[in-house]
C-alpha cells in the first residue's frame, strides 16, 4: 500500500469563486391589486421566467396576463418577470416598500391598468415620487385627452416634477379592460434584455418596433406636444411603427438611466468583491491600486458594451473616453486612516449616447 503523497506535499486552495451580485437589471416587476387572490399579501411577490407560468396562474382578461404578454412577446425574449401585489386600501408608497422588503431583485416597475391615472388619479404620481429616491425606474401610460392632444395631463405633471426615473407613454388604449394596451411593458421587454456583459449590447429605446402593440395615430402637432413635454409614444413615423423618443419625464434618456445604475452597481460590487475575497486590502498606495483596478475593469466593460464612448486620438486610434485616478494614501487624514477609510478613487467618463436625429446637407451642381 502506497503512502499518501499528501504526507509530503500539502496543497491548500482557498476557493474564492463567488462574488457578490448586483440587482436584477433585466427584471420587470408588475404591481397589481391583490383582489384576484392568485398571489396573496402574505406571499407578496412571485417570479416567472416565461409567459407559460403567468398563463398558468392567471386567466384571459386578467390585467396581469395582458401586461406579461406584452413583456414576454418581445425579441429577444426577456427571461425574468415578477408580479407583486398591493393592498388597494393602503398608500402605494407603503405597499411598494412591502414589496421591496419581500423581494428587491427587480429594476423596472409598472402598474396594471387599474392603477393608472385613468383609473386612479393619484397612484401614478405617488409611485413615481417614491421611485425617484431609489435605484429603480417606473413606466406608465395614459389615454387622457389632454395628454394625447397636447402632451398635458400626467405627461405634463411628470415633466413638471422633473422626474428622472419615470417615463410616461401616451396611448389611446391605456385604460382598464382593453387588450394590447401596455406600451410600458413592451418597452421594458425590449430594453431589459440588454446584456451589459456582451460587446456593443447597450441600446436606445427610440426606433424600436415592439411586437403585439397597437399604434397610436397622431397628428404632427400632437406628436410635437407629447415629445416637448418628454412624453413617449408608439406611433408611425415615415411609415415605420416605432417608439419615440425613449425619454424619462425629466428629458434624460431611458438607456442613460439604465446604464448609469448598472455602472454604479458594477463598480460597487467589483470593489466590494475584492474587499471580501482578499485576506485584506492594505491601506497603502499599492492596496488602493488594487481597488482602482476593479473600477478600471468596470469602466472598460462599459466601453465594451457601448455605454461609455470611444474617442479617436490625433492619429485616428480608438481610445476609451474615461480618465481614472486615485489620491495618494498620504493625503488621507490621520483620523480617516485610523478609521481605515481608503483614499478617493475618481473618474470621469463620457457616455456614448445614441444618434436620434441626423442632418445631411448637400449641393448638386451641373
Amino acid at each position: 500500500m502506497d503512502i499518501d503523497v499528501n504526507r509530503v506535499v500539502t496543497v491548500n486552495i482557498d476557493r474564492q469563486t463567488q462574488l457578490p451580485q448586483g440587482p436584477g437589471f433585466g427584471t420587470l416587476l408588475i404591481v397589481a391589486p391583490s383582489t384576484t387572490g392568485v398571489i396573496t399579501l402574505g406571499e407578496r411577490v412571485r417570479s416567472y421566467s416565461s409567459i407559460d407560468g403567468v398563463a398558468a396562474d392567471f386567466v384571459a382578461g386578467d390585467e396581469e396576463l395582458k401586461a406579461a404578454t406584452a413583456y414576454f412577446s418581445q425579441n429577444p425574449r426577456p427571461t425574468s418577470l415578477k408580479i407583486g401585489v398591493r393592498d388597494p386600501l393602503n398608500a402605494i408608497e407603503d405597499e411598494m416598500q412591502a414589496i421591496m422588503d419581500a423581494d428587491p431583485d427587480w429594476w423596472g416597475v409598472i402598474v396594471t391598468a387599474d392603477g393608472r391615472i385613468s383609473e386612479d388619479p393619484t397612484l401614478s404620481l405617488d409611485l413615481a415620487q417614491w421611485i425617484e429616491a431609489r435605484s429603480r425606474t417606473f413606466m406608465t401610460s395614459t389615454n387622457e385627452a389632454e395628454a394625447l392632444a397636447s402632451g398635458g395631463g400626467l405627461i405634463a405633471s411628470a415633466n413638471g416634477l422633473n422626474l428622472f426615473r419615470t417615463a410616461v407613454f401616451a396611448h389611446a388604449d391605456a385604460f382598464l379592460g382593453v387588450g394590447n394596451a401596455y406600451p410600458e411593458a413592451a418597452a421594458y421587454g425590449v430594453m431589459l434584455t440588454t446584456n451589459f456583459d456582451a460587446p456593443a449590447s447597450t441600446k436606445t429605446m427610440k426606433f424600436k418596433r415592439p411586437a403585439g402593440l397597437a399604434e397610436t395615430a397622431l397628428t404632427n402637432s400632437q406628436f410635437d406636444a407629447i415629445t416637448a413635454n418628454m412624453g413617449n409614444v408608439f406611433t408611425r413615423i415615415g411609415g415605420f411603427p416605432m417608439f419615440a423618443e425613449g425619454t424619462m419625464a425629466s428629458g434624460e434618456f431611458f438607456d442613460i438611466m439604465h446604464g448609469f445604475d448598472w455602472l454604479q452597481a458594477e463598480i460597487a460590487f467589483r470593489v466590494f468583491g475584492r474587499l471580501v475575497t482578499m485576506p485584506k486590502v492594505p491601506l497603502t498606495d499599492l492596496g488602493m491600486s488594487i481597488l482602482e483596478g476593479e473600477v478600471r475593469l468596470a469602466l472598460e466593460q462599459a466601453v465594451t458594451n457601448g455605454f461609455v464612448a470611444i474617442t479617436l486620438d490625433g492619429d485616428g486610434n480608438p481610445q476609451p473616453a474615461f480618465e481614472l485616478s486615485t489620491q495618494p494614501v498620504a493625503s488621507v487624514s490621520p483620523a480617516d486612516r485610523a478609521a481605515r477609510k481608503g483614499s478617493v478613487i475618481s473618474f470621469t467618463a463620457r457616455v456614448a449616447g445614441a444618434v436620434h436625429f441626423a442632418t445631411i446637407q448637400g449641393t448638386l451642381t451641373v
